[in-house]
């Protein structure tokens, strides 16, 4: 299974309209380089057959822009919000995989450090075993075994800027 994982953009701070974490959402800025980002995974890599999302709302707008940006073309993902990426708990994660399995390709929309750990986890087995550093709307693409011990390649890792700068070179092709 190819598996996208991407954090969510810049998000508000809590106070003033927004009352706690949860409910969080993405600012203009973090809006913008989400967008940025999506469409240089678009231009880069394979689309997603599901797009999962966390359920606390600056996830879940994140999802939402990406899902926009594929949708200009035939074949668009469908959209999911799994509970399990909100903590991106390894062992929970690898069971709701097993359950989408269907899915040639999945992104995962989440948050750190959970991704972080959860992508050390599929490379190493250990949720510690390493450190994967996530910036706000950056991206990561493994082939991932979902069945039996974890087991990961690591295909690219790209920031938001890298991702616009993917996504320019396409559009001048």
């Amino acid at each position: 299974m190819r598996l996208l994982l991407m954090r969510h953009g810049i998000a508000a701070p809590v106070g003033g309209k927004v009352k706690d974490d949860a409910s969080r959402p993405l600012t203009p800025e973090g809006q913008d380089k989400t967008r940025q980002a999506a469409s240089g995974l678009k231009a880069y890599d394979e689309p997603p057959n599901l797009i999962a999302t966390s359920p606390l709302r600056r996830a879940e707008e994140a999802a939402q822009i990406v899902l926009e940006v594929y949708r200009q073309q035939a074949g668009s993902p469908r959209m999911e919000t799994w509970p399990e990426l909100e903590h991106a708990e390894p062992a929970a994660l690898m069971q709701r995989l097993q359950t989408a399995s269907q899915h040639a390709t999945i992104l995962l929309v989440g948050h750190e450090p959970g991704l972080s750990r959860f992508v050390a986890y599929l490379l190493t087995g250990s949720p510690t075993g390493l450190t994967v550093e996530f910036k706000k709307a950056a991206v990561c693409a493994l082939d991932v075994e979902i069945y039996g011990a974890p087991q990961a390649t690591l295909l690219w890792h790209a920031t938001p800027r890298q991702l616009r700068l993917m996504a320019e070179r396409r559009e001048r092709e």
